[in-house]
């Protein structure tokens, strides 16, 4: 704190004479300086500053100005640095004042009033008008308000006369002046080097002697921004839910959704959309681009219920509304999606998805097929164990407060046809192709016991996409190749295995044919005399 004013009370008293002032040793009066009374007990003029706004995520002194208009500020006193532990604080004659002056207009003046609250924690308060609390809240809603507090000590103090003390405040009129009332005023000395040789002669004792003053201290305090918002915890079907105040608004409430839960969106392709890229039809290339849409859920009744409590406390309806458009309100989106192999899941910022707490989220996923493959059927899954497309929206409310919102991207699965069918981009192909061999062995064509059992044509038929793909084999070519195409629609709908080939071997012999399905999980097929034994049906 600074010294701002020193008015002299007695001078030339002894000690015994000095009452409830406490003696200093500054020639100066600096408040960092320690006090003691005539009996030796120690004590300190305090320093101040802003009592902690909040501790972690928890309310601590937080500056206020409610409805009502009732302004309430906290400060916290602390020891000058070097102060000995013994010391204790003086405070009694605290009071202060603020200043905030907006940005256009003129600077106002408000008497706070000071009441200690716990330990060193100061709380000031004072009642505003209504033309004070539209500048008080246009002030304090800037990061840096132009506002001060300003605390004032005045200390009833005791400063021994020396020559020291003369020589360092002869220039202050007051204390000049009740220094010369040695002499009863009659006389005029231009020195304090003159006034100290008579002092000495008129007084010999003089330096046992003490000069009281009220010294009044000052500190200035930045008012610190109030938050933007105040946060209030309500309870619906016993369960806690976080509402915050706007603190320029009073009447003002925002409200979180319960979840941002996904949803199909009939026929709006530029809400939700599915697309494939498979280059070369190579399926270990293809490419998924999925855009979704999470819509924001909230429980209406909930909502109206904190609505009614609030106006229970605050006297008047709120206004609910959500933080869309909201500053200082920061919003992340975090999902876990699949890795490019699909065997686990990661969490990942989702920094480009666009979150609105209106209506929801919408974003855009780019996988390998593999790994959006994982991603759709979890999309209809109900195992709890599967964290797959799950996530969270973590909110940061003015720096101050943290959240968080569940993401359900969970479908039915009676809902699994529809929704593809409703999202995929018609004009894409959805096709892929695989190369398969197949290769008879020479025993296949041989002669056996019975040579109208002997296979003279072999055929793999293969059924895709509405067309056939066949291999034809026979003794002058046991060796055959085709490409089948194949779509990606079999694969995610149909759960259709991409590693299996479903085919169906037609065996030709000399006076019969049979048909008889088989499957290969290898695009290298060998045909075994075996194989031509066992299929017998009709074709």
């Amino acid at each position: 704190m600074n010294i701002i004013e020193i008015r002299p009370k007695d001078s030339f008293i002894e000690e015994h004479e000095l009452g409830p002032a406490l003696i200093t040793t500054d020639t100066n009066f600096s408040s960092a300086e320690p006090l003691r009374t005539k009996d030796g007990k120690l004590c300190y003029i305090p320093q101040f500053r802003n009592a902690q706004q909040n501790a972690g995520n928890e309310e601590a002194f937080t500056t206020v100005l409610d409805a009502s208009g009732r302004l309430t500020l906290y400060l916290q006193s602390y020891a000058p640095v070097g102060t000995r532990a013994e010391a204790e604080r003086y405070a009694s004659s605290l009071s202060a004042q603020l200043t905030a002056t907006p940005t256009s207009g003129s600077a106002i003046t408000i008497a706070l009033s000071v009441n200690s609250v716990e330990g060193d924690i100061w709380k000031l308060s004072a009642q505003l008008s209504a033309s004070q609390q539209t500048i008080m809240r246009s002030v304090v809603a800037e990061s840096n308000p132009n506002a001060q507090i300003i605390v004032t000590v005045t200390v009833l103090e005791a400063i021994q006369l020396t020559q020291d003390f003369v020589n360092d405040n002869w220039r202050n009129p007051e204390i000049k002046k009740a220094l010369l009332n040695l002499f009863g005023g009659q006389i005029t000395l231009e020195s304090p080097g003159s006034f100290w040789g008579l002092a000495t002669q008129a007084h010999p004792n003089i330096n046992q002697t003490y000069l009281t003053a009220e010294c009044t201290y000052e500190a200035s305090v930045n008012v610190p921004p109030i938050p933007g918002f105040k946060q209030w915890t309500l309870t619906w079907n016993n369960r806690n839910y976080s509402y915050y105040q706007d603190n320029l608004n009073v009447k003002r409430f925002y409200y979180l959704p319960d979840k941002f839960q996904i949803l199909k969106t009939e026929n709006k392709p530029d809400i939700s959309l599915l697309e494939f890229d498979i280059p070369n039809g190579d399926l270990t290339s293809a490419q998924a681009t999925f855009r979704y849409f999470a819509q924001a859920s909230t429980q209406a009744e909930r909502v109206r219920n904190a609505a009614q409590k609030i106006q229970a406390k605050l006297g008047q309806m709120p206004d609910m509304t959500t933080f869309q458009g909201v500053p200082h309100v920061a919003a992340q989106l975090t999902l876990f999606l699949p890795t490019s192999d699909a065997n686990a899941s990661t969490p990942t910022q989702r920094t480009e998805a666009s979150i609105d707490f209106s209506t929801g989220i919408r974003d855009e996923i780019n996988l390998k097929f593999k790994a959006f493959q994982a991603l759709w059927n979890a999309i209809f899954t109900d195992a709890q164990e599967q964290r797959i497309f799950t996530g969270y929206v973590d909110l940061d409310i003015d720096g101050r407060y943290k959240e968080s919102i569940p993401f359900d991207g969970r479908l039915p699965a009676a809902e699994e046809k529809a929704y593809y069918y409703e999202i995929l981009d018609a004009g894409i192909d959805t096709t892929y192709s695989r190369h398969v061999s197949a290769l008879a062995l020479n025993s296949v064509f041989e002669a056996s016991g019975n040579s109208s059992q002997q296979a003279v044509i072999v055929q793999l038929i293969f059924s895709t996409e509405g067309s056939n793909n066949t291999i034809t084999l026979k003794k002058s070519a046991m060796e055959g190749h085709v490409t089948i195409q194949r779509s990606l629609t079999n694969l995610l709908i149909e759960k259709e295995d991409a590693g299996i080939f479903k085919y169906l071997l037609k065996v030709t012999r000399a006076n019969s044919r049979s048909c008889c399905p088989r499957e290969s999980d290898s695009t290298d097929i060998i045909i075994i005399p075996a194989d031509i034994h066992s299929c017998k049906d009709n074709c």
